[in-house]
């Protein structure tokens, strides 16, 4: 914890940052117990912001940005890995998770490319891959929401979740990790050989939390934040359609998405 008797959260937000939702929501779950703060890549870099932070959370990103990685280089990176070393905890959802592990492959849709890259932040020893197919549709047509899907997810002790999942990865690890770092807290239930979901790792004095879903977005508030703004005529129409139906999909499983959440919230409190 920081010098005053509140905990200080830090959101990454660059151009291109999704945490529309994930700021209000932080500021309610955690009300006069945490200040939360936005940050930018360049006050971690040159301000060195996180021995004024005790939780960092890396939000996803809209149009696959890679304003994240640019931001920070390789420096950056490196500061936020030895921060959690020091007894920062990070939190990485969605494109945060590909951040937070040594690997990431990234199967660009629209690009057809498969990119591999390495993270200096890479905390998770393993490769983050996705898209996952079976949440992606791979029409052609650049929609904001035709890549929206319901996750569902199994935790460690049966209970059920589900979450929005928007191009998030799966986590392996690597068959050579310490065991005792690492907490396995949810898997994907409706994927394929149910890859990990979500998990945490304790290193050094800190921790680091990857969560490949965006469980701050409920569709009752993405029907009122999102799809209210989106002009109801063409070309944006099939947008407005698609991003209905998505809402009133997420928002039946509003308890499961909280159930994510706070697990979520659990890790770090």
């Amino acid at each position: 914890m920081t010098g005053n008797n509140k905990n200080i959260i830090a959101v990454l937000i660059e151009d291109g940052a999704a945490a529309s939702y994930l700021i209000p929501l932080l500021k309610k779950t955690f009300n006069e117990k945490a200040e939360v703060r936005t940050i930018s890549c360049e006050d971690i870099l040159k301000r060195n912001i996180l021995t004024k932070t005790d939780t960092l959370f890396i939000p996803g990103v809209k149009k696959a940005s890679e304003k994240y990685r640019n931001g920070l280089g390789v420096e950056g990176g490196q500061k936020i890995r030895a921060w959690v070393k020091a007894g920062g905890t990070a939190v990485g959802l969605c494109h945060g998770g590909y951040l937070l592990t040594e690997e990431f492959h990234y199967a660009d849709k629209y690009s057809k490319k498969l990119r591999i890259i390495n993270s200096s932040c890479g905390i998770f020893e393993g490769i983050a891959r996705g898209p996952i197919v079976e949440y992606t549709n791979h029409n052609d047509l650049k929609n904001p929401y035709i890549d929206h899907a319901v996750a569902k997810l199994a935790f460690n002790d049966a209970t059920k979740g589900a979450a929005c999942y928007a191009h998030g990865p799966w986590l392996e690890l690597s068959d050579t990790v310490n065991k005792d770092e690492y907490k396995i807290i949810a898997r994907f239930e409706d994927v394929k050989n149910n890859p990990i979901a979500m998990a945490s790792r304790n290193f050094g004095k800190g921790k680091a939390v990857f969560c490949s879903v965006v469980p701050e977005i409920s569709g009752t508030e993405m029907a009122t934040m999102d799809i209210n703004l989106l002009p109801k005529n063409t070309p944006n129409a099939a947008h407005l359609k698609t991003g209905i139906r998505f809402a009133k999909e997420l928002a039946a499983h509003e308890n499961e998405r909280q159930t994510v959440w706070n697990r979520l919230i659990m890790e770090i409190s």
